[in-house]
């Protein structure tokens, strides 16, 4: 009897032995990793950066994953260090024009992710390309000219087309030349040509972005080559006039001309200016003061000039009657343009003030309309030199002013604008008691544009318990949010099973939904569903957080609002270490833990024997 409790008594130490079998990879110190903001980002390529923390571990591996959307898709090689902490960078191939995400992780003793970041490369801009006059004319060769601005998309490369129809059928192609630098000039020969012939040319200028064809498309004629010594007949304006070069405020005349030798005709005025044919007219707007229109005529040899000025009777009511004197007259106290030198494509603030005034209308550009006595307007694009004018009458009389606008010939490159990207941070405070707690708040201006809130089925958590939560957003902003990105990270004892909407990440252990855009009052919800699997965590909790990235609309930043749940697993009633060698956990991964489960095992086997095992032993009286 005393051998067999001996017995007993051995095979509970060792169950109680093995009761300690908790898999060792549990208490795995995992290794700590810092994604960092991407540098040296171009239209083709980009560095991406990390910091890393090993934790102990002898060596570890790190990489990073990327891509075009939050879920990544693409990884760079693992690079292995054996030092404890450390820095990590990789260049990678990258698209213009494009948003990329990414994120570092390391493997040590386990595996560590770090916090997920964005950039957006750069976009390709065209060349601009201006075709001038050619030059060097004679019967069979000339030389072709231009103007161009390579936007600082790269290295431009040039060449010209010219044909002896305005169809460019049957087209010459001159060879290319790459031109290093980002804007100037480039002229090139060109010989064969048959003469007294017209010949129509153009330009084009491509870059990394692609190809621009240039404009306007110009023509020049080939000498003819005379037997005697005649002159060559030069380009003569032979008319130039108006139909009335007095008129009243607020009428239009008609321009006409006819031409001798000339290949083409520029007019310059208020509201016409343009090319038209050698012999053409053209009708004026509506003139309110004085205006000189002038006409430049080009031949194959020389340029000609004629000019007509029209005369506009206008009374501002600065002479009033004796009668009128104690009556205030309608008067423009200020009219401005600002900025009045700008570049190619710009835009401008028009603004004006004006006394005793009924009507106010500004003509100039692509606007002629009526505004009110005191106001400012935006205008733009602008592309060339423009003259804007002010007329303003009253019950007293009437008043008028002009502005001129400066234009600069080839637009100036203003690099793509790329929002910073906001990483928020926030800690969860675990001193508080284990209960459900909400938060909402969105960093930059301080107000709440996106209210977001993470609601669980309880306030306690347990093993093999359904996992429900409610994931609720609405855009109170006061404006479209552009841009949404909504990922929910669950908790690490739980299994995921379904959503109502989003994809889920095996990696993030998250939910993520590409929202794209809420409008101003709208709201959404998602359903997440799964089981609970492991209650051995953290701090005894269970933590759902949401973060929802978005465009605020007021500064073209990214912001985030993040909201979070806390779950008590201390109030199940079961024992964790009981949990350990009975639950989800029970089979161990090292050498060490499968010797002790195998002790464990042996000190059962070892009292059901004693117990069971031996039949009691009968005495048979015969």
């Amino acid at each position: 009897m005393k051998n067999k409790i001996k017995t007993i008594i051995f095979g509970a130490v060792l169950i109680f032995i093995g009761s300690f079998s908790i898999p060792t990879s549990t208490f795995a110190t995992l290794p700590e990793i810092l994604t960092v903001q991407a540098s040296l980002v171009t239209q083709t390529s980009a560095t991406l950066h990390a910091s890393f923390d090993a934790n102990g571990a002898s060596d570890i591996d790190v990489r990073f994953e990327y891509g075009t959307s939050p879920l990544f898709g693409n990884t760079t090689p693992y690079t292995n260090y054996t030092t404890q902490t450390g820095t990590h960078q990789v260049s990678i191939t990258v698209s213009s024009g494009t948003t990329y995400y990414f994120r570092a992780m390391a493997v040590a003793d386990g595996p560590g992710y770090g916090n997920a970041l964005s950039f957006t490369t750069p976009s390709y801009i065209l060349p601009n390309m201006l075709t001038t006059s050619a030059t060097n004319i004679d019967e069979t060769s000339a030389t072709l000219n231009s103007f161009y601005n390579g936007n600082n998309g790269g290295t431009v490369t040039i060449w010209f087309q010219y044909a002896n129809n305005s169809s460019f059928i049957g087209a010459y192609t001159t060879s290319q030349a790459s031109q290093i630098n980002n804007s100037g000039s480039f002229s090139t020969n060109i010989s064969g040509l048959e003469e007294n012939t017209t010949y129509f040319f153009r330009v084009f200028g491509q870059n990394s972005g692609g190809t621009t064809i240039g404009q306007p498309v110009l023509s020049f004629t080939t000498q003819e080559e005379y037997i005697d010594n005649d002159p060559i007949e030069e380009c003569v304006i032979d008319y130039f006039n108006a139909s009335d070069i007095s008129v009243d405020e607020g009428d239009d005349v008609t321009l006409s001309w006819t031409t001798t030798n000339c290949e083409s005709v520029y007019l310059n005025g208020d509201g016409i200016s343009g090319y038209y044919g050698t012999d053409d007219s053209v009708q004026t707007d509506n003139l309110y003061n004085d205006e000189t229109f002038t006409l430049t005529a080009t031949g194959s040899d020389n340029t000609e000039t004629g000019s007509v000025t029209i005369n506009v009777d206008n009374d501002n009511g600065n002479n009033n009657d004796e009668e009128d004197e104690n009556n205030d007259d309608c008067e423009i106290t200020d009219f401005d343009i600002s900025p009045n030198n700008i570049s190619y494509g710009g835009s401008v603030t028009i603004s004006w003030e004006t006394n005793d005034c009924d009507n106010v209308e500004i003509v100039g550009g692509n606007i002629n309309d009526d505004y009110g006595n005191d106001g400012d307007i935006i205008v733009g694009p602008i592309y060339y030199n423009t003259t804007f004018h002010i007329y303003a009458d009253g019950d007293e009389g009437d008043d008028s002013d002009y502005e001129t606008v400066t234009v600069s010939s080839l637009p100036i490159y203003v690099p793509p604008y790329v929002p910073p990207v906001f990483t928020p941070t926030y800690n969860y405070d675990y001193t508080q008691p284990k209960t459900i707690t909400k938060t909402v708040f969105a960093k930059g201006s301080g107000d709440n544009l996106l209210n977001l809130t993470v609601e669980p089925n309880g306030k306690d958590i347990c093993l093999s318990n359904i996992y429900q939560t409610t994931i609720k957003y609405k855009n109170v902003s006061g404006q479209d949010l552009k841009n949404v990105v909504l990922k929910v990270k669950l908790p690490q004892n739980v299994a995921y099973r379904s959503s109502s909407s989003g994809l889920y990440s095996q990696n993030e252990h998250a939910i993520i939904l590409n929202v794209k855009e809420i409008n101003k009052g709208n709201e959404g919800v998602i359903y997440i569903n799964g089981n609970v699997k492991n209650i051995v965590i953290k701090e005894n909790i269970a933590v759902t957080e949401a973060v929802a990235s978005f465009l605020n609309p007021k500064n073209n930043i990214t912001e985030n609002a993040i909201a979070y749940s806390v779950q008590d697993v201390n109030r199940c009633g079961n024992s964790l270490t009981s949990l350990a060698l009975f639950g989800g956990n029970f089979f161990p991964n090292t050498f060490t833990g499968w010797l002790i489960l195998i002790i464990a095992i042996s000190g059962l086997l070892i009292i059901a024997k004693e117990l069971y095992g031996k039949a009691p032993n009968r005495q048979v009286n015969h």
